[in-house]
């Protein structure tokens, strides 16, 4: 196990090897560079470090607990030292921090491979840059049956990715590898929105767009709505696309009862 896999597991007894079934879940199936273990060269943990007496140093000035919590750091100045000393409430935490710091600095993320023990508990998650790996090109054939053009392509090996490792003794989700290199351009602040992983329509919002249409308000009139409360067309969590699609879903419903009635 070269050094970059034995950071990852950090010598818990209970992990499973590399090469267990159990071991590694890739969540989104993506082929994943066969030279990626080289490829990477981040921050990594220290097992004496995390697991000896300086542990506990400074346990709650570290620590991120809920979103509250993030509104105290300054996301674009941080470094990867700055970042690996963090740890979590739980991995939910982590990776809506990992999101608004991409969000700051340009990007956009996902989860990807989950680690387990032998008893299948979570030990470990990587979250990763949307645009790592590579996608699978498939076969020949498929390329022939294929009806449609294919998307443009959007993985090109991203490298940036976090390593959170669930602590056994605190439960909390630890920064156990930290990686910000990038190789292609980050997006500027006011363009980021527009990233899938930055864009979600609640059910709040949704339920509002939907208020709106049966009281015959005009679909440009609700998302200029939407773009004045909440300061700006680059703080709607969708695209006006989006929300047009969503207009038309709901009108087709509200066309299907009518039909009904």
């Amino acid at each position: 196990m070269d050094h970059f896999e034995s950071s990852l597991f950090l010598q818990d007894k209970d992990v499973c090897a590399d090469n267990d079934p159990l071991a590694w879940e890739d969540i989104k199936g993506c082929r994943v560079s066969e030279n990626y273990a080289e490829e990477v060269h981040g921050v990594d943990c220290n097992v004496d470090e995390f697991f000896g007496d300086t542990f506990y140093d400074n346990w709650d000035e570290r620590a991120v607990d809920d979103f509250d919590d993030f509104g105290y750091m300054n996301l674009k100045e941080i470094t990867a030292s700055e970042f690996r000393l963090l740890h979590f409430w739980d991995r939910t935490v982590a990776f809506s921090f990992y999101q608004l710091y991409s969000k700051m600095n340009g990007f956009a993320v996902r989860k990807n491979r989950i680690s387990r023990n032998v008893k299948n508990e979570v030990t470990q998650q990587q979250f990763v840059c949307f645009r790592e790996g590579f996608i699978d090109p498939g076969s020949e054939n498929d390329s022939h049956r294929r009806k449609r053009e294919p998307k443009p392509e959007t993985r090109c090996g991203y490298l940036a990715e976090i390593c959170v490792h669930v602590h056994v003794k605190s439960g909390r989700s630890i920064t156990s590898y930290f990686q910000d290199e990038h190789n292609h351009d980050m997006l500027d602040d006011i363009l980021t929105f527009m990233l899938p992983g930055h864009r979600n329509r609640n059910d709040a919002a949704i339920d509002q767009m939907n208020l709106m249409i049966k009281v015959g308000i005009k679909t440009p009139q609700i998302y200029s709505s939407f773009v004045h409360t909440v300061g700006g067309f680059q703080n709607v969590p969708f695209l006006k696309r989006e929300m047009y699609n969503q207009i038309v879903k709901q009108q087709r419903v509200i066309g299907g009862m009518l039909c009904v009635v």
